[in-house]
């Protein structure tokens, strides 16, 4: 049988590119030298003159990275315009197009606002300011080491000090903007030279040196390159790297022209089929290798059967390697290119005398200090602690450049320790090595007319060894060869002797050359490299290794804590692996240092206000369930610790709580559990006696509420967490800092923690009701089990819901009669009545969450016959209904809910096919996760969920952990054993999810399809799926059961409440309906701020929950 065909376009020598929309590269070469020599300043213009130069200035900018007609997405961030879309945005286009090409226009001097002035109308003033401020603060003007920017350079630093860890292009990038924006700068660096992995090595005598480069080299598409702008300051040339590039066989002989063509068409034809297999099987592609796909690939369509032709593809496979610094093994198949969109126009290029002149021109003034490689980060409120060595530095911030290779060894120590998210996201990425020798001879035997040539190898293992030269005669200023070393021989190459390196070289060469009769002679000098063993590097740059994705370069970009900042070619998904993508890192994490600044210097911290008598609710509510209560004393501790020398509270009553409780007086004061027990001790003893050895024998002195509230410090935090949710509006209305905790998700956590429960709200009896699931007692050696604490909420009293759908702390509940909907947010005790555009249905999905821009929207599916038959979205903002387009070619099925997790939702949806002919056509179906984004109000692609689903009958629940993961709970129809499992999340956002396994158990029973509402704990590795009770024939009743599923066999059934029989609510028999209603249990509950319309329809009571 004959392979399949491959057909398709020409082919490529070097990593495949994709050419932008409207974009000719020969074309823009030709438009932007004739602008840049050009005078944008005429003061007298036509009509036609004004149009064709608008048309030049945006072709210019989308030559530098702007779209012709949009804006970025930083632009719309910094909210450059007050309207989307409109005339305004127009406009500002066209200034900031015309900024961009003026400033290109001549790179060498500072482009002042009212240079700008002077050409365009004051008509659009505010968007002069608007485009100019944008442009100059995020580096896309003004930047760079012109001398003759020295003069708008601060002379003292008064924004505030930054110190910058590592002196390559990124740090050097980051500190002269930094400077420039007015901050005081200080740059540590472990090596005794800047530059990091851009390295010139200078070969020869001193005087008269040739420039070689062992790091990175080439400057990759001048266009909206920054280092082509250096390049432009310094007056330096650019040398094109030509394109010919000949491939000599393992004997030195030249390999056919018609063989090589032909494999490399086949090579770029199979990546353009790995594009197509990846499509096809979308989530899965992420757990294969680009390597295992290629070899498939290549087997299936017959490429390069015999040994020559191997040769020559093993030669561009290792091409791919040294593009990507990485094993083809190790290379996502899934998004190994993700980076290529973005790739910048124009010539590839060598800088004249080495990129070191770059280098030294971005040091040169800035105060750096060498050899201080950096042990630990301490960073925090306060600001930022550095050690090195014996050495502390510290500053308001901190920005860490150095190599991707060294997070991942983790040679620095962070404290606190990095989020979770932002580690896995590090050792997720791939961090490559590729190695070079750099030859230096006493002539150019190779001849003048190549900048490369490449050499095929023997065996498929040592195909990266010595698989491309550069020719660096014509920009090094000498004869000097660099040869590379990719792949599995670049790992090899670290720990083999120089000598036999340089041997094996110079026998390639000696081939090549030897039988044209061309004398190799000895080398004057080599070098070396070893970036693989280097402990400021540990490898040369990154790459989407295996089980990661683009995201996570965008994770290791965040900051921490508004203290911590990241930049580096490993933090720039659109150009890592890149000297460019590393600059460019820098004058982006400059920008969000200023504009953190700016934050800090208009949001002083003030100091803590004393507070209100009124905070006696407070600490009433503190003290009603007392840890230790004896006689008029009462006592609440830390619930993190049991430690004899941890604190608490101890409250003193003076008066008869009967005779009169509203002129009680009541004095507090911080004592240990050693204390406290001291007391008890005195249990017979009159109030008198344990008031005398709390005073006299500890020496405690008592307090007014508002003195102990300012004294308790974290005690108090801690404590906070004790505070029932009944309270929470008294403390947002007497104390500031509780306020703020009591808002802040991170405290949210560590409440949850303390109090080693679960807290949401579930549906009982067609009510909501708040629950507490106390999960302490689960592992008892007696098998206790502290019940949860269900309480119905008094504001809804009056209300009988059907549903109710959480998101991040607002609950959307759906009215039993289908009138209305409500929202209601439980912190603030606000609602928000919904009417429907026409009716709800009863059978109707919805869900809850926002956009971009904080804005909530409201989701509705709704059904027909258990099909989905529309969609439609409600926007708070502009309190509508509007439908949204939409066919998908999934479905998700009515019994099933979607979860919210940051502002969008995630259903459970099944895709299904049709297979067979004629009257044998069998359906077959495939769950996925898709999520609904409500910045776009589009669905997403289908996401792969942790299980094989194809044609297999599953139920599929979704829930939260905390706020920032999801889980999912599956369990087979196809078993008897009632197997249910459950997964985590590894990384999840709209277009991309990774799982890890959590738990497993046989429970003996099937999760009904109207429950499945469940929670995990992470911390016990425990799972409560809530659920009816095991039916029997003979029970009368039911009842809503919480399922405890825990390790090691761990399980639990615990009764929460008899279930209503749904027969005899609705009047019809159970005989007929035999239905029971289903607990339902939200995600967990944080707290919110968003402020409802509230809005109250006749007839229901809106009461207090206080």
């Amino acid at each position: 049988m004959d392979a399949p065909a491959l057909d398709g376009t020409a082919p490529r020598r070097n990593r495949r590119k994709v050419s932008r929309k409207n974009y000719d590269e020969n074309a823009m070469d030709e438009l932007i030298e004739k602008q840049l020599g050009g005078n944008s300043k005429k003061k007298y213009r036509t009509k036609q003159d004004l149009e064709k130069e608008t048309e030049t200035e945006a072709l210019i900018a989308l030559s530098v990275g702007f779209p012709i007609d949009e804006l970025l997405e930083e632009e719309i961030r910094a909210g450059v315009v007050r309207e989307l879309g409109g005339k305004e945005q127009n406009d500002y286009i066209v200034v900031r197009n015309h900024i961009v090409a003026r400033w290109r226009s001549n790179v060498g001097i500072w482009l002042l606002k009212d240079q700008i002035r002077e050409t365009v109308s004051s008509d659009f003033e505010h968007l002069i300011s608007a485009a100019y401020d944008f442009l100059l603060f995020n580096g896309y003007i003004n930047f760079g080491v012109s001398p003759l920017f020295a003069p708008y350079i601060p002379e003292e630093g008064t924004e505030g000090s930054v110190i910058v860890v590592g002196a390559g292009l990124a740090g050097l990038a980051a500190a002269r903007q930094l400077l420039s924006f007015g901050f005081k700068v200080l740059v540590l660096e472990g090596r005794s030279r800047p530059g990091g992995r851009v390295y010139t090595q200078k070969m020869g005598d001193k005087d008269r040196f040739k420039a070689v480069e062992l790091g990175g080299s080439v400057i990759t598409g001048l266009h909206a390159n920054p280092l082509g702008v250096l390049a432009r300051q310094l007056s330096i040339p650019l040398h094109k790297v030509r394109d010919n590039c000949p491939l000599y066989n393992s004997e030195g002989a030249l390999v056919d022209k018609v063989a090589d063509s032909n494999v490399e068409f086949g090579f770029n034809k199979l990546l353009d089929k790995v594009t197509e297999v990846r499509e096809m099987m979308e989530g899965a592609a992420k757990k294969i290798s680009l390597g295992e796909v290629l070899e498939t690939l290549r087997v299936l369509y017959g490429v390069a059967k015999d040994s020559e032709e191997r040769k020559l593809f093993d030669w561009h496979l290792a091409n791919l390697e040294y593009a990507n610094a990485g094993c083809l093994s190790n290379l996502s198949a899934a998004y190994w290119d993700q980076d290529d969109p973005y790739e910048m126009g124009g010539d590839h290029c060598f800088l004249a005398g080495g990129n070191w002149r770059l280098i030294n021109a971005l040091a040169e003034g800035v105060p750096i200090i060498y050899g201080k490689s950096v042990d630990t980060i301490k960073y925090g409120d306060g600001g930022v602690e550095v050690i090195s060595g014996s050495q502390i530095f510290q500053a308001d911030m901190i920005l860490c450049t150095v190599p991707l290779g060294v997070l991942k060894k983790r040679s620095i120590k962070f404290e606190p320790e990095l989020p979770r998210r932002k580690q896995a996201a590090i050792d997720r990425l791939g961090f490559g090595l590729l190695n070079k020798v750099a030859i230096l001879f006493p002539s150019v035997f190779w001849g003048d007319e190549l900048d490369t040539f490449g050499c095929l190898n023997e065996s498929s293992i040592n195909r990266g060894e010595f698989f491309l030269f550069y020719a660096y005669h014509t920009v090094s200023g000498g004869p000097a060869l660099v040869a590379l070393v990719a792949g599995e021989a670049a790992q090899r190459f670290e720990c083999t002797e120089p000598s036999v390196l340089l041997h094996r070289v110079l026998k390639k060469l000696r081939g090549i050359y030897g039988p044209k009769g061309v004398v190799v002679p000895d080398p004057i000098q080599t070098v070396c490299t070893r970036w693989g063993s280097d402990p400021l590097s540990y490898g040369s740059y990154s790459h989407v290794r295996v089980g990661s994705s683009g995201v996570d370069y965008d994770i290791l970009a965040e900051s921490v804590c508004n203290r911590l900042f990241f930049a580096g070619e490993a933090t720039t998904r659109q150009h890592p692996a890149t000297m460019h993508g590393a600059y460019l890192s820098g004058l982006r994490e400059a920008s969000q240092i200023l504009h953190v600044a700016n934050y800090f210097r208009t949001n002083p911290k003030k100091p803590v206000q004393r507070y209100s008598g009124v905070n006696m609710n407070v600490l009433e509510d503190l003290f009603k369930r007392p840890d230790i209560a004896t006689g008029k004393l009462s006592f609440v501790f830390n619930p993190l610790t049991e430690d004899p020398k941890s604190f608490g509270l101890v409250r003193v009553c003076f008066d008869n709580f009967e005779d009169d409780p509203t002129n009680r007086l009541q004095l507090y004061s911080i004592l240990s559990r050693e204390q406290a027990n001291k007391i008890q001790e005195l249990d017979e003893s009159s109030n008198e006696s344990k008031l005398s050895c709390l005073m006299n024998t500890l020496g405690l002195k008592l307090m007014g509420a508002n003195s102990v509230l300012d004294t308790g410090g974290d005690l108090v935090e801690e404590i906070l967490s004790r505070v029932p949710m009944t309270s929470l509006r008294a403390i947002r209305s007497t104390c500031k800092k509780w306020n703020s905790l009591s808002k802040n998700q991170i405290f949210g956590r560590k409440a949850t923690a303390a109090r080693k429960q679960f807290m949401g709200f579930m549906m009982k009896d067609s009510r909501l009701c708040s629950i507490e699931f106390d999960l302490q007692g689960i592992r008892n050696e007696d098998g206790n089990f502290v019940d949860p604490s269900i309480k119905q909420v008094s504001i809804l009293n009056q209300v009988e819901v059907s549903n109710v759908f959480h998101c991040d702390g607002l609950l959307l509940c759906v009215l039993e009669d289908n009138s209305r909907l409500l929202v209601w947010n439980p912190y603030l005790g606000q609602t928000r009545w919904i009417q429907p555009r026409n009716t709800f249905l009863s059978h109707d999905r919805y869900a809850l969450g926002y956009d971009k821009n904080r804005n909530h929207k409201i989701l509705r599916i709704f059904y027909v016959i258990d099909r989905v038959s529309g969609f439609e979205i409600y926007d708070f903002s502009s309190n509508s209904w509007k439908d949204l387009h939409v066919t998908p070619d999934w479905e998700i099925m009515p019994p099933r809910r979607g979860v919210s997790l940051k502002g969008n939702t995630y259903f459970p949806a099944q895709k299904r096919t049709i297979a067979g002919v004629g009257t044998r056509r069998i359906i077959k179906s495939e769950d996925f996760l898709v999520c609904f984004d409500f910045t776009r109000e589009r669905f997403g692609p289908l996401l792969p969920l942790p299980f094989h689903s194809y044609n297999v009958r599953l139920f599929v629940y979704l829930s939260c952990v905390r706020d920032d993961q999801l889980a999912v709970l599956y369990q087979r129809l196809d078993t008897y054993d009632g197997t249910i499992e459950f997964c985590v999340t590894d990384k999840i956002d709209p277009n991309a999810v990774s799982w890890n396994f959590f738990l497993k158990q046989v429970i003996g029973f099937t999760v009904k399809p109207c429950a499945g509402s469940f929670f995990i704990d992470q911390e016990k590795k425990v799972a409560v799926v809530f659920d009816l009770d095991v039916y029997k024939k003979v029970k009368q009743c039911r009842y809503q059961t919480a399922h405890i599923i825990g390790q090691d066999g761990y399980f639990k059934s615990v009764n929460i409440g008899q279930a209503r029989d749904l027969g005899r609510t609705t009047g019809v028999p159970s005989s007929v309906v035999k239905g029971f209603c289903f607990p339902l249990v939200c995600s967990s509950y944080v707290p919110s701020l968003v402020q409802l319309q509230i809005n109250q329809p006749q007839g229901i009571r809106n009461e207090s929950h206080d």
